[in-house]
């Protein structure tokens, strides 16, 4: 084993998930390129390793929020079998660890972190609004009636 902490290779098969808890797709199809990140794990030997799996940009996109003295990749030599992909993920990758060393570098901000929660759409406020406009005039009501009586 090399001492490179990341690998990049084509899946052997489609089980693996993306470990990006906001990833949309979360399977790591059979045949398509991803991205992993070896660390230290007895599971399954003593002194083993464990990878987790990304896609490409699901990676990238994990590493614009890690402290600076973490470590990640900086160019296609942190990469152990980068030389294995085809130019189309060589493009991706390339272009994954510009935009990384840009943000890491202060040159650019990160992309803004989605949120959890799903944003209203004007449709949904104006509803809103109109319930609760509704709710207001009934109770201006009830005091009038209260007033009159």
């Amino acid at each position: 084993m090399t001492d490179r902490t990341f690998v990049v290779e084509y899946a052997r098969s489609g089980r693996a998930n993306c470990k990006l808890k906001k990833c949309e797709s979360k399977n790591i199809e059979k045949d398509s390129a991803r991205i992993g990140k070896k660390y230290p794990s007895a599971r399954f030997t003593e002194d083993g390793v464990a990878t987790d799996w990304y896609h490409i940009e699901c990676f990238f996109q994990s590493q614009f929020s890690i402290k600076k003295s973490t470590k990640t990749t900086e160019t296609e030599d942190d990469l152990e079998g980068f030389d294995s992909l085809n130019d189309d993920d060589k493009r991706r990758v390339r272009k994954g660890l510009r935009e990384l060393n840009d943000v890491r570098s202060g040159k650019v901000k990160p992309p803004p972190k989605a949120s959890g929660k799903k944003k209203k759409d004007d449709e949904g406020k104006s509803e809103k609004k109109e319930k609760n406009e509704k709710k207001k005039e009934k109770e201006k009501n009830y005091e009038r009636e209260d007033i009159v009586n």
